[in-house]
């Protein structure tokens, strides 16, 4: 995938490393099974050849916004102390977590 500055390939790991992971669809001019099949492998969600229809495109893109996220995170653990980010409560030795 060629981009103006960076690969598109580059950004491709960089997102799919991000702890708040955006939902991917790449649209490329490479419509080879095997640059489709490289990039799903490395984390795209879908993969969109060019030329493609405004119509499909907005399918898939509606498509991609109706799968759940992925897992988050359920607890992190330091010691004595834990800390639940979805219900942004911690938990110091077993005592009330506060809310905040």
């Amino acid at each position: 995938m060629v981009l103006p500055r960076k690969d598109g390939l580059a950004v491709l790991d960089h997102l799919r490393h991000r702890a708040n992971r955006p939902r991917i669809l790449v649209l490329s001019a490479r419509n080879q099974v095997s640059d489709r099949i490289s990039v799903l492998n490395m984390g795209a969600d879908d993969y969109l050849a060019k030329p493609f229809s405004f119509d499909e495109l907005l399918a898939r893109l509606r498509a991609l916004s109706r799968r759940p996220k992925a897992a988050k995170l359920l607890f992190l653990s330091m010691g004595a102390m834990s800390i639940y980010p979805l219900t942004r409560l911690v938990d110091v030795a077993g005592a009330t977590p506060p809310r905040f």
